[in-house]
């Protein structure tokens, strides 16, 4: 009884600490998948392949859902591929600035420095355009013409694929930190009852 109860509570707070992780960009959900993993290993008694399957599910799925999110983001409010990729690579570098800049904000310097960064990587991304895109570029703008009725000026346009990345930035660490959460409880759980 005392051992399923150290192990309910070593497990609740490597939750907790993976969940932070995850959501300041750190590999969170891996470490807990490693975990799961470990504790299997240790005790095979505590966890089945069911568990640790899906805790490894969760993680590729976190994994691919963070990859696209951003980009995604800048991609739904009208940026091509450059904007996607400015995206991904602003969220990284804007997590590191963030995370040197706010230091006084810890974890949360970090994630606002990642969302920040989407946007204006992407709004980077996008005024690398030129050539045969930019043809494109004005197909695009004519069809969303077309469609909605509303004219927007480049300054509108890149303003909202930067807000595009941003939010979907945001919502990619809500992503991650919830998956770190659930792998964790279902780990937890599934020892506990064990």
């Amino acid at each position: 009884m005392l051992f399923t109860a150290t192990i309910g509570v070593a497990l609740a707070l490597a939750t907790l600490i993976c969940a932070l992780l995850a959501a300041i960009g750190l590999p969170g959900v891996w470490i807990l998948a490693l975990a799961a993993i470990g504790l299997e290993w240790w005790r095979p008694d505590l966890l089945s392949w069911w568990t640790i399957g899906g805790v490894l599910g969760i993680a590729v799925l976190s994994e691919v859902l963070e990859f696209i999110s951003g980009a995604l983001g800048a991609t739904q409010a009208g940026g091509g591929w450059r904007s996607s990729v400015g995206a991904m690579i602003g969220g990284i570098a804007g997590a590191i600035a963030g995370t040197v800049v706010l230091a006084f904000l810890p974890l949360v310097g970090t994630i606002i420095g990642s969302v920040i960064g989407a946007g204006i990587g992407a709004v980077a991304g996008e005024l690398t355009r030129k050539g045969d895109e930019g043809v494109d570029l004005v197909r695009r703008a004519e069809a969303r013409i077309e469609a909605t009725g509303e004219l927007l000026s480049h300054r509108e346009r890149l303003t909202r694929i930067g807000q595009g990345a941003a939010i979907g930035r945001a919502l990619s660490v809500v992503i991650k930190g919830v998956s770190a959460l659930a792998m964790g409880v279902w780990i937890t759980i599934a020892a506990v009852i064990a």
